[in-house]
This record gives structure tokens, sequence and C-alpha cells, in this order.
């Protein structure tokens, strides 16, 4: 959950911040097999993330993408050891000629 709150006690305030979920899209959602997306995530301040997928391992420190060619049907997911996780689903499109 994301949120924050406000503390105050005598003359001193302190501000408590959580990080909200990591989010990840993927830039085209449908491609032809062996075309390419390019996957974007935000760890939303998180620094304990991955990003799993088939064939795709990273551990970014931040935010940012990645352009990686499809080859089946592909669920990427970024998991943040202190915030959640978010997935994300590539499909593919038999290439002209293909049943």
């Amino acid at each position: 959950p994301s949120g924050s709150g406000v503390f105050r006690t005598d003359n001193f305030v302190w501000v408590e911040v959580t990080a909200s979920a990591p989010t990840i899209t993927a830039d085209p959602l449908i491609v032809r097999q062996g075309n390419d997306t390019t996957l974007s995530w935000e760890t939303n301040g998180s620094t304990s993330c991955e990003i799993t997928g088939p064939g795709y391992r990273n551990t970014p420190s931040g935010d940012g993408d990645d352009t990686i060619t499809i080859e089946g049907e592909s669920t990427f997911t970024i998991e943040c050891t202190d915030t959640g996780s978010d997935s994300v689903t590539v499909e593919v499109i038999p290439n002209l000629g293909e049943t």
C-alpha cells in the first residue's frame, strides 16, 4: 500500500513515506514471433528489485527500460522485496504463412 503520515511530537515533525508498488509495462503488448518489445519499469524508490521472464533476468537499481526479442507468449514480473510486484504479458501472433 502507498501513503504517508505526518507525526508531531513537541517541536519535532516526522514524515513517514512508504513506497508505492513497482510497475512494469511492455510496448507493444502484441508482437509477431521474433520481433521486439520494450519493457519499461518503475521501482518507485525500491532498491532491491528483480525482473524475470523467459530467458530474461535483470536486477535494476532504479527506473529503466530494455528492448528484447520475443519468441513466444511471455510474462515478465518485477518483484521488489520491500514494495511488492507487478507483471505484464506480451502476446505473440503468428508470422504470415504459419498456422
